[in-house]
């Protein structure tokens, strides 16, 4: 009777898995087309993806992979084409892993480490939201300021294993030690968690490979780049690469052909930092005064203002900090940060001692 049991129960399996390997692959026009197919997928944590794309076969998607790897948003890929069919194997970031264990309740695939970091983002998404709510800004901002709070820019390792730890979330949030990947999938997570709509693109800026992300907020695309406002070896931060355009974004390069969203073309001063707190100045003397003046009658240890419209370095403001704490006789040192946008000097200021 047992034998009848598991023969009957053996066929009913495998009767009840035949439609499943049966399933067409999802066909796509273009490659550029499966890209959602390919995001979705990959958010999910999934292994590798099957698809056809109409009109391409294995003779020109042999150099794809990087377009692949580009449109899903994962850290690597490996394609396998057979006939019209194409396999992308995928090395998915673990914050995706994590994601969707966060989402749907299922951490059972997750290791100590990974289900540990799902704690620490659930919990710092819930504080963001907190502190936000409803505006997108506020939240995105918040978790920008925890990650540049907690994480500390770590160079890719000379050896690599198959995905180095700093190049994720766990490396992140467990550790506090982040590449731009590590940076990059870490807000993705936590973000996505707090209720934002968040992607990762990767390209270069200033000519060096590089990965950031790309943040909706108010129906449109914006630049969020973590990693160059964290300031290096330093307990402050910046906001310049915060929900940036095209405008802003001169020094950003990525396959517009693989684009992961399309970036809006204008800066919104609702949603940059330096518009948004009025910390636009006419002068670097202006600036120069107001840093001087909130250390002065608020104790500010951090100052933050743009310039517009002059493209000046960390010494135009400096000498103008030196030529105003001379004439107060009030004995002070300090240093400045400074990057350049669009036509824009922003600057970050700390003042690291004030009087005798």
């Amino acid at each position: 009777m047992r034998r009848k049991l598991a023969g009957l129960l053996a066929i009913l399996i495998l009767v009840w898995a035949l439609p499943a390997l049966g399933e067409e692959a999802p066909t796509f026009d273009t490659l550029e087309a499966a890209g959602d197919f390919l995001r979705q997928q990959a958010d999910q944590g999934a292994a590798e993806a099957t698809f056809r794309v109409i009109g391409r076969d294995g003779s020109d998607l042999d150099n794809e992979a990087q377009r692949i790897r580009e449109m899903a948003g994962v850290y690597s890929v490996s394609t396998y084409v057979s006939g019209d069919q194409i396999t992308a194997k995928l090395t998915c970031y673990p914050g995706s892993r994590i994601y969707h264990a966060a989402a749907t309740g299922d951490a059972g695939g997750l290791d100590a480490e990974e289900y540990q970091a799902m704690g620490i983002a659930r919990q710092a998404a819930q504080e963001a939201r907190a502190a936000g709510g409803d505006d997108g800004y506020l939240v995105a901002k918040y978790i920008h300021d925890w990650l540049c709070a907690h994480v500390n820019y770590t160079a890719m390792p000379e050896e690599r294993p198959e995905m180095p730890r700093v190049c994720g979330a766990v490396g992140a949030l467990v550790d506090g030690e982040a590449n731009c990947q590590g940076y990059t999938d870490a807000f993705w997570l936590l973000g996505n968690l707090a209720g934002l709509e968040v992607r990762r693109q990767s390209g270069a800026c200033n000519g060096e490979g590089h990965s950031w992300n790309a943040l909706r907020l108010g129906g449109e695309w914006y630049i969020m780049d973590v990693t160059h406002d964290d300031k290096e070896d330093s307990a402050v931060w910046g906001y310049a690469y915060m929900n940036i355009g095209r405008d802003l974004a001169g020094a950003y390069e990525w396959n517009e052909a693989s684009n992961q969203v399309d970036i809006a073309a204008a800066t919104r001063n609702d949603l940059w930092y330096f518009s948004r707190e009025g910390l636009g100045f006419g002068s670097a003397a202006e600036l120069a005064q107001y840093a001087y003046a909130a250390r002065r009658d608020q104790g500010m240890t951090v100052v933050y203002g743009a310039v517009a419209w002059q493209q000046l370095d960390w010494q135009a403001v400096s000498d103008q900090i030196k030529a105003v704490a001379d004439g107060g006789k009030v004995a002070c040192s300090w240093h400045v940060w400074c990057d350049n946008l669009g036509g824009h000097s922003v600057y970050c200021i700390l003042w690291e001692k004030w009087g005798n």
